[in-house]
C-alpha cells in the first residue's frame, strides 16, 4: 500500500485495529461537467478498491467499466488523500484514494451495477456534491490545477 499522502482526513484513534481499503478514482471532465456515479449512499467518482495484484490504473479501468459501461482513459495522476472513518459494517476503516485524471468513451456494454449511475455534474459543485470528504478535496486540487483562467482542459491535459 502506498505511503505517500498529501491530504489526511479524519482522526485515526488509538486502540483501534483499522482496515486499509486501496482504491483508485478517475476525473474525467467534459464540457465543464465531472462524470460522477451516483449510488443509494450519494455521488461518488467513478471507481473504487484495488484487487488483489492490481494497479492503480487497473482498478480505475475496471471500475469505470463496472460501474458506467465505458472505457476509461487515463491521461496523468492528481493525488493521494486518506480518510479515517468508523464504517457502519467494517469497523474502523482507514481508505487510502489515489486519483486520476483522464476521460470516460463511449459506453460499450450496460453497467455491471445495476443501482449505480453516470451522472454529469458542473465541476463547480463537485466539491461540495461529493459523499467522500477526500473525493471533495481532489475535487478542489482538481479545480486549482486545471481551471487557470485562460487555459482550456484541453491544453492542460492533451487533446483526448
Amino acid at each position: 500500500m502506498t505511503d505517500f499522502v498529501q491530504k489526511s482526513f479524519g482522526e485515526r484513534q488509538r486502540g483501534l485495529r483499522y482496515l486499509d481499503r486501496e482504491g483508485a478514482y478517475l476525473f474525467a471532465v467534459e464540457d465543464g461537467c465531472l462524470a460522477v456515479v451516483r449510488t443509494p449512499k450519494g455521488l461518488f467518482l467513478p471507481g473504487g478498491g484495488l484487487e488483489q495484484g492490481e494497479t492503480c490504473e487497473e482498478a480505475v479501468r475496471r471500475e469505470c467499466l463496472e460501474e458506467t459501461g465505458r472505457l476509461a482513459a487515463i491521461k496523468g495522476y492528481l493525488g493521494t488523500a486518506e480518510q479515517y472513518l468508523l464504517h457502519e459494517a467494517l469497523g474502523p476503516l482507514r481508505l487510502l484514494q489515489h486519483y486520476y485524471v483522464g476521460n470516460l468513451g463511449e459506453r460499450i456494454r450496460a453497467p455491471v451495477e445495476q443501482d449505480h449511475t453516470l451522472l454529469w455534474i458542473s465541476l463547480e459543485n463537485a466539491a461540495e456534491s461529493l459523499y467522500v470528504a477526500a473525493q471533495r478535496w481532489a475535487a478542489e486540487q482538481y479545480g486549482k490545477r486545471y481551471s487557470a483562467e485562460g487555459t482550456s482542459r484541453k491544453q492542460k491535459l492533451g487533446e483526448f
